[in-house]
Order: C-alpha cells, then structure tokens, then sequence
C-alpha cells in the first residue's frame, strides 16, 4: 500500500464521519424551526432558555423576504392570529412577545399585530416579521 492510498483512506474516512455529524445536527440536534428556514436566510440567531420552572422557550430571529415568511409559516402549520382569545388555559400566558428572560439580540415589539400561531398540548408557537425580520418564540410548558 503506498503512501498516496493511506492518505487517500484517511481522507475518505474523515469526509464520512464529517458528513454524518453534519447529518446528525441537521436531523437531530437543529431546531425544526431553524431547519424550515429558507436557504437564503440570513443573520440567523436561535437560542433556546430553559426556566427554573422547567419552561422551555426558544428564541429564533432571522431575515428573510415576505413570501418566505408566508411559506415558513405554513411549512410550521402555523395559522394566523385573528383573535388572541384562542389561548386557552396555560396557553394565554405564553401567547404574547414578551419575554422575562431573553437573549440580547431578542427585539420584537409586544403587538400581536401580524402574529401566527401554533398550539398543541403543551406549547405555544408564535411568529410574525417586523423591520424584514422573522421572530419566532416557541413555548414548551
């Protein structure tokens, strides 16, 4: 085996774990709500901040065009917000944008204005653009 073939293996090999790191983040360790962005999306920053009451929220901020924001949301299933009256229970006091602990780059106004939604059994998933940027906060409770 010559020296050119051994290096040429360990390439091989390295590229192959390389890749299924790569694999393993995209599939497993990235956020479904970073996953559905648009390739083109930039200045993405996602944060996820877990409470002392065991509150889950998850802060993800990113530009994109208008019609993408329009696919990203029904790519979510995210329906829009006509009546905030919809949140029932636990949910209303997670259903707004405002945020006691948050990252620093986390700057959405508190309108609802705009606003789509989520609800499922335990969560509240909401995203609007304001300025050409996505905001999303999902809320694990």
């Amino acid at each position: 085996m010559t020296v050119f073939s051994k290096v040429l293996g360990a390439t091989s090999g390295l590229i192959i774990l390389a890749l299924l790191v790569g694999a393993v983040w995209f599939f497993f360790i990235q956020t479904p709500y970073r996953r559905f962005l648009p390739k083109n999306a930039s200045e993405v920053m996602e944060e996820t901040i877990m409470d002392p009451s065991a509150v889950s929220t998850t802060f993800l901020k990113a530009k994109i065009g208008s019609e993408d924001f329009q696919k990203y949301c029904q790519d979510l299933k995210l329906s829009p917000l006509n009546d905030p009256n919809v949140f029932k229970g636990e949910a209303y006091q997670y259903a707004n944008w405002k945020a006691e602990r948050k990252p620093g780059w986390w700057s959405p106004s508190e309108s609802l204005t705009g606003t789509w939604y989520a609800t499922e059994k335990r969560s509240v998933v909401l995203a609007k653009m304001e300025r050409g940027i996505l905001y999303l906060k999902a809320v694990y409770y």
